[in-house]
């Protein structure tokens, strides 16, 4: 089957998306089988992406379908890209291709499409010099033949509220406020402090309306906002009250970003204290959670689900691993990379000295293999190196693994938040 591939950077006019992105916005809703925008919601859906700068990859069919048909204008396999900076514990964050809406229309699918689409816009990004490129995806295996690989975990935790209790008391005051507020602190928050976990994404081009739009997309959600003695803001949280079942009445978290500790304790603690909710739930929070251990009793918080999280692809081994910090004694390893691109395949040897890594090319033996996939796996330090050599996935003696292991091992664990 012939397919026509075009590109086009997401646009809006007054009246709405324009007429390419309104179509590729209509194929994309259908390829996850969600109900399509209404006209107001697609018009600050095409705002949100044209200020991001995505550029809509699509392939189309030129076939002539019968009147009632979806039209040949219509493509029948999406994918959007656009650049965001990952947080890898370096001196600054790492060029990164963020890749979304992947899909392939129902009638269309097992002609290699995906597979097409995404070589293609690979490939570029190789050329380009970009090091990484990430996705979210809800079934990570299935990219994984692309080369990509979890690299982020995280955890859903549940609250007892009639058992929330802070060892200390927090300083600083809680206001509401209204969630459109959001916009005016949510980069500033998220750029500083404790909110900037390794992994965390940081997009080039942030737009306000659409930090805005994410806050205020479930109806009737609030908004907390934490100032601390001087005035400053230096916490917020959204949320909304799911209404009341025979169980439980339940409070679900929508985001949350702070820069102090006694911000996200004041936040937590107001929550909890509606006096009609008796829990409140949130996604996207650290493994090791610290909120637990501010609390007189521990098992107030519970972990209901571990999921995986930002899947990661190593598009330039040099650039990905000496871009990235390190929290290792000084130590050096033979590596070889297998992988089908050029900039990630090879023997390289990485030296670690003083938090900073430098790989040069060598013709020396590998004392560790592993494939780019696997790279992408321990890259930000959630899965270990021993861990894969365990599963039969990475090769090397006991002493080689053990340092590379020691290498790729990070201070803390890795946690990416947003979904795009």
């Amino acid at each position: 089957m012939t397919v026509e591939y075009r590109q086009f950077p997401a646009s809006v006019t007054p009246q709405g998306p324009d007429p390419d992105t309104s179509r590729w916005m209509r194929a994309a809703f259908d390829g996850f089988l969600v109900n399509h925008p209404d006209p107001g919601e697609a018009q600050r859906i095409a705002s949100s992406w044209q200020a991001e700068g995505r550029t809509l990859h699509a392939f189309y069919d030129p076939r002539e379908t019968p009147n009632g048909f979806l039209g040949n204008d219509v493509p029948v396999a999406t994918m959007a890209t656009f650049t965001a900076g990952l947080h890898g514990g370096g001196d600054a964050d790492i060029p990164c291709l963020l890749v979304a809406d992947v899909t392939v229309r129902t009638t269309h699918r097992g002609q290699g499409l995906m597979r097409r689409l995404m070589d293609r816009v690979l490939a570029e990004a190789s050329r380009q010099g970009v090091p990484l490129a990430a996705l979210h995806a809800a079934h990570p295996a299935l990219y994984e033949r692309f080369g990509f690989a979890p690299a982020t975990r995280s955890a859903s935790i549940e609250v007892d509220c009639a058992r929330f209790a802070l060892k200390v008391q927090p300083p600083g005051l809680v206001h509401e406020a209204d969630p459109g507020i959001v916009a005016l602190f949510d980069g500033q928050l998220s750029a500083s402090g404790r909110a900037r976990h390794l992994g965390a994404l940081q997009p080039h081009r942030v737009p306000t309306d659409a930090v805005s739009r994410r806050a205020t997309a479930e109806r009737g959600s609030r908004c907390l906002v934490h100032v601390d003695a001087s005035g400053q803001v230096d916490g917020m949280m959204t949320f909304v009250f799911r209404g009341w079942t025979p169980d439980a009445q339940v409070i679900d978290v929508l985001s949350e970003s702070w820069c102090t500790t006694d911000a996200r304790a004041a936040l937590w603690q107001t929550v909890t204290s509606t006096g009609i909710a008796t829990t409140v739930r949130a996604r996207d929070t650290a493994l090791d959670e610290p909120l637990q251990w501010m609390l007189q009793d521990r098992s107030a918080m519970r972990v209901t689900a571990v999921t995986d999280g930002l899947s990661l692809r190593i598009l330039d081994t040099a650039k990905a691993l000496e871009g990235r910090g390190y929290c290792c004694p000084p130590a050096s390893v033979a590596l070889e990379v297998v992988d089908a691109l050029d900039t990630v395949a090879g023997r390289w040897r990485i030296t670690v000295n003083d938090g900073r890594a430098t790989l040069r090319a060598t013709c020396e033996p590998p004392e560790v293999q592993l494939h780019a996939v696997d790279m992408a796996a321990v890259f930000l330090g959630a899965t270990r190196v021993n861990t894969l050599a365990d599963a039969g996935r990475v090769t090397g003696s006991p002493s080689a693994l053990a340092t590379l292991t020691m290498v790729m091992s990070a201070s803390s664990d890795p946690l990416s938040t947003l979904h795009f």
